[in-house]
């Protein structure tokens, strides 16, 4: 039968004692992590890919920012579509992330 890991969510035979992707002990013979170990490896991974898209996201935007700024000659006439759209895209990004983020914390605590 399939199951899915406890640990990474991966699509797994139920006759593995451990999961090959994580490791995670699934018959509990002490050969792999324990699911304690393989969730507190996920959520800092998640974490990781989210503070990734953070960083990224704050790079779009203050790329946006200086873009807009040298096509309008100093804010001197109008920047254009494009600057402001990458200026926008970068913080609806950063925006959807942290509260992506957020909502994953809360989640973990349950």
């Amino acid at each position: 039968m399939i199951i899915r890991c406890p640990g990474c969510g991966q699509r797994i035979s139920n006759k593995h004692p451990h999961c090959p992707h994580c490791r995670c002990d699934l018959a509990g013979s002490g050969g792999g992590l324990s699911l304690g170990e393989a969730a507190r490896r996920r959520r800092r991974q998640l974490k990781y890919r989210l503070d990734m898209h953070g960083y990224a996201a704050m790079l779009v935007t203050v790329a946006g920012a200086a873009w807009m700024y040298f096509a309008s000659d100093g804010f001197d006439r109008p920047p254009g579509f494009w600057p402001v759209t990458c200026l926008a895209a970068g913080a609806l990004w950063y925006v959807a992330v942290r509260v992506y983020s957020i909502l994953a914390s809360l989640r973990s605590r349950r």
